[in-house]
């Protein structure tokens, strides 16, 4: 029999033992392996519930629409697809913005038509320059948007009014200028219309699909990934970004802390605006005509249903730029099965209300329980 004094020295370099090999542990982790640490903190946020809710409603949504419609699995339907959501999601990271730093955006859908219809007119009096057209469309986008800042940060009023006044605004502006008239466009041989139209082949591919289109990717997918990587260096490698975050967050304290919040802010709603121009011109690349049904309260319910969607707070200070891809795919698929349904347009707008709604459930469960979870931590330490 082993004495008590003796087994309560082995329980003790047992218990030194184990300490000793766990503070080892924690140290070789927090300092020899920092790079890896960091790696799986990523890859752990990355894979968070709530940044994986757009792409588990995605995925479901794409086998119910394959089995409705196995065509739906072809690529000459993702090419047209890839086209669509390209308008949808460039307007969808511009009100990600602005909803991210605590503001609200209306004038995206009538904001496209403006632009659309600005860019025509000057195509159509420049004799086609591409380079004027593009310039003209951007252009005004981005004075729309800078617009709402200063309104916003200058008069000192709510976005909600502001953007609902100048959207009141751009509607007698369009039917001013378009006579309430389409405008048609004679774009043979002008180039800007590959920014809408263009394919860049699969290489090695040198088929075309069953509508004459080579296999590949449009351009205009390519032009909405280039503006979702800017999206994510602006937001979270620049002062701008930080204080998107800051102010949605909290203004009061972001202003505290020294966040020059009427000027970050100004350059929210102008970023929104340049997208918005780059919407435009994307649309007018593909259709060629431009009128002021392109763009509307229909189109703006789109944009804000993938923003919100994909995981932009409405509240402010917090966004997933992958759930806004995904989003915008979300909002252009709802619509294929739609059509292959043959669901009326009433309908349409109806289901897409009901899942703007379903959004902004899950954004405040989601908000209401990471305060829960903040409180929790803060009542233990």
């Amino acid at each position: 029999m082993m004495s008590s004094e003796r087994l309560t020295d082995t329980i003790k370099d047992k218990y030194y033992i184990a300490n000793t090999v766990k503070g080892v542990n924690k140290q070789l982790t927090q300092h020899d392996f920092p790079q890896t640490t960091r790696t799986w903190k990523r890859l752990s946020r990355l894979l968070s519930t709530e940044k994986l809710i757009p792409l588990c409603i995605f995925a479901p949504l794409c086998l119910l629409i394959g089995i409705i419609n196995p065509t739906f699995f072809s690529w000459q339907t993702w090419q047209n697809i890839l086209m669509q959501v390209s308008n949808v999601g460039i307007l969808a990271l511009g009100a990600m913005f602005v909803l991210t730093s605590g503001g609200l955006d209306f004038t995206a859908g009538d904001g496209v038509s403006l632009a659309g219809v600005f860019a025509a007119t000057i195509f159509v009096s420049s004799r086609m320059s591409n380079t004027a057209t593009i310039l003209a469309g951007v252009l005004m986008g981005g004075m729309i948007g800078a617009a709402n800042g200063l309104i916003v940060t200058k008069l000192k009023i709510q976005p909600f009014i502001a953007t609902l006044s100048v959207m009141t605004i751009i509607k007698g502006l369009l039917l001013f200028i378009s006579e309430g008239t389409i405008i048609h466009m004679d774009v043979e041989g002008a180039t800007f219309t590959k920014l809408g139209r263009g394919i860049v082949r699969f290489p090695g591919a040198a088929g075309v699909n069953a509508i004459g289109n080579p296999l590949g990717v449009p351009v205009a997918f390519l032009i909405y990934m280039g503006v979702a990587l800017l999206a994510y260096v602006l937001l979270h490698r620049t002062r701008f970004g930080q204080a998107v975050y800051a102010m949605g967050g909290n203004e009061e304290a972001a202003r505290l802390a020294g966040v020059k919040v009427d000027y970050y802010r100004f350059w929210a709603f102008t970023f929104a605006g340049i997208c918005t121009g780059m919407g435009a011109i994307v649309t007018l690349a593909r259709v060629a005509s431009i009128g002021i049904s392109l763009g509307g309260n229909k189109l703006l319910m789109d944009v804000v249903a993938a923003a919100v969607i994909g995981g932009t707070s409405v509240s402010g200070g917090r966004c997933n730029i992958f759930g806004v891809v995904i989003g915008s795919f979300i909002i252009i698929c709802i619509t294929s099965a739609l059509i292959y349904l043959n669901v009326d347009t009433n309908w349409r707008d109806l289901v897409k209300g009901v899942i703007i709604l379903s959004a902004l459930s899950i954004d405040v469960a989601v908000k209401a329980a990471s305060i829960r979870s903040k409180k929790k931590a803060l009542a233990a330490g």
